[in-house]
């Protein structure tokens, strides 16, 4: 058995809110029960949300990283 540490962002359109988005992430029913996520750790920020935001980009491009690591104070590896 492996165990995964996945960093990724979700966009919250629906505005469940932390607990809701893991609640979401953790109630979804895979097949075999597998992954079965549990969330450890959650950081939130506030954002004005545009189809033309940077984070609406493609996921590896500069302006999402760049928006990520400036919403959070942080940079994290991308592989993607």
């Amino acid at each position: 058995m492996k165990v995964h540490r996945i960093v990724c962002f979700i966009v919250d359109l629906d505005g469940l809110g932390s607990e809701g988005v893991i609640e979401q992430l953790e109630l979804t029913q895979y097949g075999n029960h597998a992954p079965a996520p549990r969330i450890v750790n959650i950081q939130s920020a506030e954002i004005e949300w545009s189809d033309d935001h940077p984070l609406n980009s493609v996921p590896s491009s500069r302006s999402a990283r760049q928006a990520y690591e400036n919403l959070f104070n942080r940079k994290d590896e991308w592989t993607v």
